[in-house]
C-alpha cells in the first residue's frame, strides 16, 4: 500500500515537474507549462527528490510483488539519476542548451501531435511561449560558464526554435 501511494505521488510530481514529457505522454494537464528554472524552484525540486528517495528507502523492497519490485527499481534509478544531475553535474549552470532543447521539444510536441484539438494546441503553445522570456532570463542568471561550442549550439538551437515558430499554421 505504501509503495503504491508513493509510486502514484512520484508519478504525479514527476509529470508536473517535467511538463514537456507529460505532453509527450499525453497528460493534458501541463501542456501550457515548462519546468521552472529559477533558483528557488531548482532548490525545491532537489528537496522533493531527496524526500521521495528517503520515503522510498523506508519501504522494504523484499515485501513487494515482482511488478512492484520492477517499479521500485525504476523509481529509484530515476530519483538517483536526477539527484546526481542536479547536485553534482549542475548542467543548468553551464549548458543553457538543455533548456533550449526543452523549449523546442515542448513546442514541437504540441505542433505535431494530432490528439490535441487546434484550439487547445494553440492555447497550450501560447501558454508555453508566455513563459519563454522568464526562462531565458533565468538561464542568464544561472549560468556560470559557457564554452564556445555550447554557445554555437545555443545559437543553432535558437534558430531552430524560431524556424519552428515561423512554420506554425495558425
Amino acid at each position: 500500500n505504501s509503495f503504491d501511494l508513493l509510486s502514484e505521488s512520484f508519478s504525479i510530481w514527476y509529470y508536473k515537474n517535467h511538463p514537456t514529457l507529460s505532453t509527450l505522454h499525453n497528460y493534458k494537464k501541463y501542456h501550457n507549462n515548462f519546468k521552472s528554472n529559477d533558483f528557488k524552484s531548482n532548490e525545491q525540486y532537489l528537496l522533493n527528490l531527496n524526500r521521495f528517495y528517503f520515503e522510498l528507502t523506508q519501504i522494504n523492497m523484499q515485501k513487494l510483488n515482482r511488478i512492484n519490485k520492477i517499479k521500485y527499481g525504476r523509481i529509484e534509478k530515476t530519483i538517483l539519476k536526477l539527484i546526481y544531475l542536479n547536485e553534482n553535474i549542475k548542467e543548468h549552470e553551464w549548458r543553457p542548451s538543455i533548456k533550449l532543447d526543452e523549449i523546442e521539444r515542448g513546442i514541437k510536441y504540441l505542433v505535431n501531435y494530432n490528439y490535441i484539438s487546434t484550439i487547445n494546441r494553440m492555447e497550450a503553445i501560447n501558454g508555453r511561449l508566455l513563459k519563454v522570456e522568464k526562462i531565458l532570463n533565468n538561464i542568464l542568471t544561472n549560468i556560470t560558464f559557457l564554452s564556445e561550442s555550447e554557445y554555437s549550439y545555443c545559437i543553432k538551437k535558437i534558430d531552430s526554435i524560431i524556424k519552428l515558430l515561423n512554420n506554425i499554421e495558425i
